[in-house]
């Protein structure tokens, strides 16, 4: 077992070292509470946030709870080492998950003290940004039918083994709807950009927009009298018969 296996850092080298396939097996715990950290959801309590670990822009590992916890005392400090972590939006920064595989050890970004960098924004920030900026498109938009617009035209976000962000409050079935192409390419954009900003300027984003799925939702359908399918964005081949 490495020394400080709750710094980053040092545990990655250790990991290398030893040629640690998987970080489960060492049996690691949160140095806050001193529970082991859960993975992928197990032992979860869904009354409270689950202690799967985070690893900090500053290297300590904490799990999520904790975090969370310490946060709503309205410190925006590492409780380890008490670099600021706070971004521009206000909110603290609540980690990146803890890499397990020797495969994934390279994405985590270098810590603040190294090189990395904080986002201007917050991960539930970004999250609504977007969602407010694919509203307005899909509103705007002449390929959805005028039936569909309105307050009840929202987005769904999820991203990698989280839970789906909705724009609107989901009080029953919802209906998807097809985006057009020009927000699907938006989105491509979107994605594409947030990975570059991520490895090239070393920044420690919270969410991973690399595996980010957005969808076009109606959460009233039940209200639709009619529900036609979006026009295709296509041009009509031209008719031949004369």
């Amino acid at each position: 077992m490495p020394n400080q296996e709750h710094f980053w850092p040092n545990l990655k080298v250790f990991a290398q070292n030893n040629r640690v396939a998987n970080l489960e097996t060492l049996g690691l715990e949160c140095v806050v509470c001193r529970d082991s950290f859960h993975y992928r959801g197990r032992g979860d309590d869904e009354t409270q946030p689950p202690r799967r670990p985070r690893v900090l822009p500053c290297g300590h590992i904490l799990c999520a709870r904790c975090i969370l916890a310490y946060y709503d005392t309205g410190d925006t400090r590492c409780p380890i080492c008490r670099t600021e972590l706070v971004h521009d939006c206000g909110h603290a920064h609540t980690g990146m998950p803890l890499p397990l595989t020797p495969g994934n050890m390279d994405k985590l970004p270098p810590i603040l003290s190294q090189g990395g960098g904080m986002p201007r924004g917050c991960g539930p920030c970004g999250i609504l940004g977007l969602q407010r900026l694919f509203e307005r498109e899909l509103n705007n938009s002449p390929y959805i039918p005028e039936e569909l617009k309105g307050e009840y035209l929202g987005i769904g976000i999820m991203l990698y083994s989280s839970d789906e962000y909705c724009s609107r409050e989901v009080t029953g079935p919802v209906l998807e709807i097809e985006a057009p192409t020009s927000i699907k390419h938006m989105i491509n954009e979107i994605v594409a950009y947030a990975v570059r900003s991520q490895r090239r300027n070393q920044v420690w984003l919270e969410a991973d927009f690399s595996s980010m799925k957005i969808r076009a939702l109606h959460f009233k359908p039940d209200i639709l009298s009619r529900v036609e399918e979006s026009p295709a964005e296509q041009e009509t081949a031209p008719n031949n018969e004369n």
